[in-house]
């Protein structure tokens, strides 16, 4: 990683949003290896310059300080080991570094400028050239999946900018390419599934969504869109089924007891839909979802007609 920040500095191509870096899996692997050379030569010029050149010295023990984010993004967090934007600061380190290149050692004034003016211009072209691909989600995950195409992070996330612009056939297509690339990929099956719930294929639908709970069992989000894919269909009891082990593992989701209330009541069980729609009304309360709040009130109150009707009967 520090290997590749230091040539992007000087070659800033195949720059991506997200990177994808093979782990090393041995000291003797040649990218390791020259890795390694690398950095050793760095650390041999900080001391070798560090009494008559103090100021090189200096810009590497910046870079070092200021990229060991990666370090501690490794032990401590769970993200990715590479941005761009992590270098930003290194970079300050790095413009110095150049300027005392041009400046320190004695080169005529005329080729100076002309070297720093191409270079300058190098990188505002390059810079200009990168930008269009920040020209909207799906053409940044797209860049992305072409510099990366074996990257599933990369697939998932081009299919969920498909998904926001409603394309759900090109959204399916790069699930499943998420799924081919990393087939115990939950959120991927879940979305899938609901793409094709958008399609109207409730079979396949179901199937991403079991698949979603093969891989995990207490997937939640798997449970209730199986149970409301179920409710849909008009099959109540399976739909009662998920939800009722939906809220054994998140209690607190109120969507989940007012479908579930929805449910009963198509079933005819009163009382168990009178429960489950009072527990939704008033968690729905506590986040003020009025819309929501008003639509399980109204069901309340039909429930409490019925009685009364059955009661005068």
């Amino acid at each position: 990683v520090l290997r590749m920040y230091i040539t992007h500095f000087f070659v800033p191509i195949d720059l991506s949003l997200h990177y994808e870096l093979p782990i090393a899996i041995s000291a003797l692997g040649p990218q390791t290896i020259l890795s390694i050379i690398v950095l050793l030569m760095l650390t041999g010029l900080c001391f070798k310059w560090y009494k008559r050149h103090r100021l090189f010295s200096f810009i590497i023990i910046w870079f070092y300080i200021t990229t060991s984010v990666e370090a501690i993004s490794v032990i401590f967090g769970n993200r990715g080991i590479m941005y761009d934007h992590w270098s930003y600061l290194a970079l300050a380190g790095y413009a110095l570094l150049i300027s005392l290149a041009l400046f320190e050692f004695k080169i005529n004034a005329r080729i100076r400028i002309g070297m720093l003016t191409a270079y300058l211009a190098v990188l505002c072209f390059s810079t200009y050239n990168y930008n269009f691909v920040f020209k909207n989600e799906i053409v940044l995950w797209a860049d992305t999946v072409d510099k990366y195409p074996h990257s599933a992070f990369s697939h998932f996330n081009l299919a969920v900018a498909y998904d926001r612009e409603d394309n759900l056939s090109k959204a399916s297509e790069y699930y499943r390419k998420t799924l081919a690339l990393k087939p115990q990929h939950n959120s991927a099956s879940n979305n899938l599934g609901i793409v094709y719930a958008k399609m109207g294929d409730s079979k396949t639908a179901i199937q991403y969504f079991e698949r979603a709970l093969t891989e995990n069992s207490s997937d939640t989000l798997a449970l209730n869109n199986l149970a409301f894919t179920y409710f849909l269909k008009g099959d109540y009891q399976r739909s009662i089924q998920y939800y009722q082990r939906s809220i054994s593992l998140t209690p607190d989701v109120p969507d989940a007891y007012f479908y579930l209330g929805q449910g009963y009541l198509r079933l005819e069980q009163y009382a168990s839909a009178k429960n489950s729609l009072q527990k939704a009304a008033v968690l729905y309360e506590k986040i003020h979802e009025h819309k929501r709040l008003r639509e399980t009130k109204n069901s309340i109150k039909l429930i409490n007609l019925s009685d009364k009707k059955i009661s005068n009967e």
